[in-house]
């Protein structure tokens, strides 16, 4: 969609801040250095320097050579994504939205269920991807996405049944107790499941720590 207020909107650096802080600061430095961050800055001041000939919308259709894409605004990856849909071959250039063996990293996990919702009434033949191979079988996919969502929530809760956690103990619960750089994409999937848990009252935060309500 509209990318002029893009690096006003959430961003991976806002995310590592917020991640850090709810690191222990004995590990905090060793798995997010400032190299990291700057790199991090760099990387999304970019948009800033990048002029945007057209604001796309919902429907919108861009003429590639006499082909047609209609634009399927898919947030939930990002808070601006948007897919591509090529209606005659059925064919869906999806980029972050659909992946094998995902879902991909969330910003918004309401938003990313309702995309996939979205995904649902198009016809699709396949999708293709911005990483990992083509997807043949795009409504399974759909499936296997929604339900790693649900395994996920079951695993925050079950990890929360045997007391008090806070978002980096439960993170471990992911790696089996390792720490290495992997946490920080776990912690990330514990940020964006326990915001959407918060925000229907099935945990709670007390005296800094998650707890089921």
């Amino acid at each position: 969609m509209a990318a002029p207020d893009l690096i006003k909107e959430v961003t991976r650096l806002e995310r590592i801040t917020t991640i850090k802080n709810k690191l222990p600061a004995e590990v905090s430095e060793q798995l997010l250095n400032l190299e990291m961050i700057e790199a991090e800055k760099s990387y999304y001041a970019m948009p800033n320097s990048l002029h945007v000939h057209r604001e796309l919308q919902e429907g919108d259709q861009i003429d590639i050579g006499g082909e047609m894409l209609r634009v399927i605004y898919t947030p939930g990856h990002s808070f601006d994504h948007i897919s591509l849909l090529h209606e005659p071959s059925g064919i869906l250039i999806g980029g972050d939205i659909l992946i094998k063996n995902g879902p991909p990293a969330i910003t918004d996990l309401d938003q990313y269920v309702s995309s996939l919702d979205k995904l649902r009434t198009l016809s699709m033949s396949s999708v293709l991807p911005g990483h990992g191979p083509i997807l043949t079988n795009p409504d399974e996919v759909i499936e296997q996405s929604i339900q790693r969502i649900i395994e996920t929530d079951n695993r925050i809760i079950e990890l929360l049944k045997s007391g008090p956690k806070s978002y980096y103990e439960i993170a471990l619960g992911f790696t089996g107790g390792r720490i290495h750089k992997g946490i920080l994409f776990f912690m990330n999937i514990v940020d964006t499941h326990v915001k959407r848990m918060l925000k229907n009252s099935i945990v709670a935060i007390q005296h800094e720590k998650l707890i089921l309500v």
